[in-house]
């Protein structure tokens, strides 16, 4: 924090200051301030206040802090400036994080019978307050929400959980994927969260998974030579005055 000398430069002067605050706690807690006093040199009109912000692993709220300037010797007198405010933010949401435990991918075959996938949310950090998070899901291959009407993942598609004030832990969210049929393309699904009560956080890393459901057969065709292809021909070799020989060969796409 700089502390500036107006007027005079001459001669060695020091400026007292402490710190205070209403939550913040120093002495290595919170923070650190160090010394008690900032020193000018004859000729020095410029100084600073150093202070540490200590990391700590506490769900906490900003937390503010006052430098205050309380007496200076050497012959300086003290300005009319002299509190400097500095703010610590809100760190560790104290209102928790929620994120899936699974991976943010997830890739599985089409299934030959109905196949269970359990996804889990969890509520960590701080657990201060009431939270509501939403989920849906959206696909396939699309940012449109799956109806539950499907043919490829059972209601419920979408639904909520409620976590109380102090509350934490794990809620499991059952997906039920329905068998393939005779040919199906890949599809591509996004189980996404939404907060809509409560100040938590959703992990930026883990608020989403994208589930794909491999294809099954071959949905893209198959690509081969026509029958009419397949049968043995003899070409005779063009004179230079007939010029080349075109031969056709057809190739399908069959399923």
């Amino acid at each position: 924090i700089p502390v500036v000398r107006l007027g005079g430069t001459y001669g060695r002067v020091t400026a007292d200051f402490i710190s205070q605050s209403s939550s913040a706690v120093p002495g290595g807690v919170d923070y650190i301030l160090h010394g008690s006093s900032v020193t000018f040199q004859h000729g020095q009109n410029l100084s600073f206040i150093n202070v540490s912000i200590i990391d700590d692993s506490e769900s906490e709220f900003a937390e503010p802090i006052e430098i205050l300037l309380v007496g200076a010797t050497g012959g300086a007198v003290l300005g009319h400036h002299l509190v400097s405010r500095i703010t610590i933010a809100k760190s560790d949401s104290p209102f928790g994080v929620l994120r899936f435990l699974n991976q943010s991918k997830i890739s599985v075959p089409n299934p030959n019978s109905t196949m269970i996938l359990s996804l889990l949310l969890e509520r960590t950090g701080g657990l201060l307050g009431e939270i509501q998070v939403n989920w849906v899901i959206l696909g396939p291959n699309s940012q449109e929400a799956l109806p539950p009407q499907n043919r490829d993942i059972a209601d419920p598609v979408s639904g909520s959980f409620y976590f109380g004030d102090g509350e934490g832990g794990v809620r499991t969210i059952t997906l039920t994927v329905y068998p393939h049929e005779d040919i199906e393309v890949e599809e591509i699904f996004i189980i996404k969260l939404e907060l809509v009560k409560g100040e938590a956080k959703l992990d930026s890393r883990a608020k989403d998974i994208t589930l794909t459901i491999q294809k099954f057969g071959d949905p893209n065709g198959v690509v081969q030579f026509a029958p009419e292809s397949l049968s043995e021909k003899t070409y005779s070799e063009p004179s230079a005055l007939e010029g080349p020989l075109i031969i056709t060969f057809f190739v399908k796409r069959v399923k």
